[in-house]
């Protein structure tokens, strides 16, 4: 796996959370590679840096974003934090005013499948993205088996197909890019997950 200088595959796979399951480690590789080339591609239209303002959405014990882009300035948000320096949101919600448009990436890993209203979640997620040049990044499953966490405070609701995801984020968005998470396993027709990458 390709990256950057200073990427550490092994290191960033191992921050993923393990849920005893072969097709895991396969998606979560596939997600952590569309990531780092993401960052990648920023890299070369800017420099990331502490002016980058990035918003974590669902991010709890997960450090991926963080090791990626560990030279900008990253604000973490969950539903329900379970460590020190999460802040809640409920992205079913409008954000709060003060975090509207305040951010260069939005990212949502392994998320709105977890949401109800979807459609009121993307909305939500473009609200926090600036209006000009600002992207949301997300992974969701599709070839992967339903999961919650050990208090059922959240369900497993959805599986998206990629007309889906284009759909959904083009009425927010000016471009929209979805990328099939594959391996020798799993082809473009019945995918691990996608990534997907909207930019207004």
């Amino acid at each position: 796996m390709n990256g950057p200088k200073g990427y550490s595959h092994d290191r960033i796979l191992k921050n993923f959370p393990k849920h005893g399951a072969v097709n895991i480690t396969r998606h979560r590789a596939g997600v952590i590679q569309n990531l780092y080339d993401l960052a990648t591609e920023v890299s070369k239209k800017c420099e990331i840096n502490s002016d980058c303002h990035i918003a974590e959405i669902g991010a709890n014990q997960e450090q991926s974003i963080q090791l990626i882009f560990d030279k900008a300035t990253i604000r973490r948000f969950d539903l329900h934090p379970k460590v020190d320096g999460i802040e809640e949101i409920d992205i079913s919600k409008p954000p709060p005013k003060d975090l509207r448009g305040k951010f260069d990436i939005v990212t949502a890993i392994e998320l709105i499948e977890h949401v109800f209203d979807v459609f009121k979640a993307v909305k939500n997620l473009s609200m926090l993205a600036k209006p000009k040049g600002g992207m949301i990044v997300l992974s969701t499953p599709f070839c992967y088996h339903l999961h919650t966490d050990k208090k059922n405070r959240v369900k497993d609701y959805w599986r998206f197909s990629q007309e889906c995801l284009e759909e959904l984020f083009s009425a927010h968005c000016q471009k929209v890019r979805v990328k099939a998470i594959t391996d020798e396993c799993c082809n473009a027709h019945l995918p691990w997950g996608y990534f997907t990458i909207a930019e207004k």
